[in-house]
């Protein structure tokens, strides 16, 4: 029966030695075991250098996660500079992102929109069934949900790919 234990020792001068165990049972012939044969190796510098590598991974991902928000906080000031309604919706057509500007179209706060409505909702009831079959199928030839921009010009989308013709799909 072998086995494998890591752990910390202290020294008398109260340092850290992280150590690995390796032993294995010495038996009879009656399979009893008589004793354990160990060796003991000292992983120190192996140790010191996942701390070294973990610790970077950390400050690293921390300063991912600052610049992620960074350039989020960036988008949301350029889309509510713009002054056009800037949106984006999941797979389902559920808001997962409103500007500012849908506040002074449909008179919902961005908060009220987004997770609780449906791009859909807001079709006129005769076109509903339409525009939504076609929003669906634009964006089932999508890589990534969609967002869309309103302004004066009426609604443009915002697509994240293209079409097989190399244009933006539509609906």
């Amino acid at each position: 029966e072998h086995f494998r234990l890591e752990t910390q020792l202290i020294r008398p001068d109260q340092t850290t030695l992280y150590v690995q165990f390796n032993g294995f049972s010495v038996v009879d012939q009656h399979d009893k075991r008589r004793a354990l044969r160990l060796t003991m190796s000292d992983i120190t510098p192996m140790k010191i250098w996942e701390k070294a590598v973990l610790n970077r991974a950390l400050t690293t991902s921390q300063e991912n996660e600052r610049a992620l928000r960074e350039s989020e906080e960036r988008f949301r000031q350029i889309a509510d500079s713009i002054g056009e309604w800037v949106w984006e919706v999941d797979e389902e057509g559920l808001y997962k992102y409103c500007s500012s500007a849908v506040e002074k179209l449909l008179g919902y706060t961005p908060e009220e929109m987004v997770g609780n409505k449906y791009f859909y909702e807001h079709f006129a009831p005769e076109l509903k069934a339409e525009l939504k079959e076609k929003a669906f199928e634009a964006f089932k030839r999508m890589k990534k949900p969609i967002g869309c921009a309103c302004g004066p010009g009426g609604f443009r989308p915002i697509y994240d790919s293209e079409d097989d013709d190399g244009g933006p799909g539509d609906f």
